[in-house]
């Protein structure tokens, strides 16, 4: 739990005041004298001026409650915290639009808030019952002009409102899928490569076109690259999901590395997707090209609307893989072939939406 101070702490070294000993899976990060990571705690401890301290853990934590703390320090992370009960932050704030409709087999979890639009913040995927985040429309940047080169120059793109998944496809949704199929007259889709993993590991070594045939069967989409990396990025530009600065992780991760789904709760975007940075690495809907940014860059518009790529890719059946970069920056892409099995590769799946049209005044 967490008390907001309402004048500034005096500059000193922070002070510590350890939580009672409870179970919990972790093992012991590195640590230096700017930041102390406590797992299972619900914030960090940073030296600096802290305007919170620790009262405790808490038992319970509602995603409605967790915020983003980005600190302007260096080398210091920055990673979600918990407010206790009764405060809120105005963006859970809004009241639901009824002109809205959802698709149906979609539903909205009104536990979770609504947007300034009245959209619900989270919904419920009835087919395959993944749980989805709405990432509003608006303008956000793609690629970055400091990254490698094939994704540079950085591209603005102005996007429509769309709902993603909060977590990868699953084992158990994609045998669920694929299970759907025994006895149809269409070819049944081939079981995943990992098989014998838990059931909340990604689905790997799925083709993009039985990634594709997942979406239609819970009548979504892949993503755009676009898409994609707005849900990591948001409109803050962010490098990772968490933010600009380094994280450190609760126990030992490593690029290439694939988990149970929200395995790290750090790797979180602002809108709440998790394993951007990390886990699988995922499909997108784009043919893959090493100068599609060099090229939009040269014949677009400054802003492009909706934009992916289009037209032939730059090898053959080459699609654009996300995520689990080097250096778990988001603006890393690299091609697959579309008919490959990758033992890394899993995917999501997005939402389309549009907004009613307002009243004219």
């Amino acid at each position: 739990m967490v008390r907001a101070l309402k004048q500034p702490a005096p500059t000193v070294a922070p002070q510590v005041r350890q939580p009672a000993k409870k179970q919990t899976r972790q093992s012991t990060p590195a640590e230096t004298p700017e930041n102390l990571y406590l797992p299972g705690e619900a914030v960090v401890i940073v030296t600096g001026e802290p305007n919170f301290e620790i009262l405790g853990p808490v038992a319970e934590v509602r995603e409605s409650d967790i915020y983003l703390a980005e600190i302007p320090h260096r080398e210091v992370d920055s990673t979600s915290f918990a407010l206790p009960s009764g405060i809120r932050n105005r963006r859970f704030a809004g009241r639901a639009n009824h002109d809205f409709k959802l698709p149906d087999g979609f539903v909205a979890l009104k536990n979770h808030g609504y947007s300034e639009d009245g959209l619900p913040r989270r919904i419920l995927c009835e087919q395959d019952s993944s749980e989805m985040v709405l990432v509003p429309a608006g303008v956000s940047v793609l690629g970055s002009d400091d990254g490698p080169e094939e994704a540079r120059p950085a591209l603005t793109v102005e996007l429509g409102t769309f709902y993603i998944d909060v977590t990868e496809t699953t084992l158990r949704q994609y045998t669920e899928f694929v299970e759907s199929r025994r006895g149809s007259k269409s070819r049944r889709p081939n079981p995943p490569i990992n098989v014998s993993d838990p059931d909340d590991y990604p689905a790997l070594g799925v083709p993009w076109s039985a990634a594709v045939a997942f979406s239609n069967w819970v009548e979504k989409d892949l993503p755009t690259e676009a898409e994609w990396e707005k849900a990591g990025r948001s409109d803050l530009k962010f490098r990772y999901p968490w933010g600009n600065s380094r994280v450190v992780w609760p126990q030992a991760r490593t690029p290439g590395d694939v988990t149970a789904v929200n395995s790290f709760r750090a790797d979180r975007s602002r809108y709440g997707v998790v394993d951007l940075a990390g886990n699988a690495r995922e499909w997108c809907l784009d043919p893959y090209s090493e100068r599609a940014f060099k090229d939009a860059a040269e014949s677009g518009p400054r802003i492009l609307e909706n934009w992916k790529r289009v037209g032939r890719p730059s090898l053959p059946h080459h699609r654009v893989v996300k995520g689990n970069g080097p250096d778990w920056s988001l603006w890393h892409r690299a091609g697959r072939a579309s008919q490959a099995s990758g033992s890394d590769v899993g995917f999501r799946c997005v939402l389309r939406v549009d907004l009613p049209e307002a009243d004219e005044p």
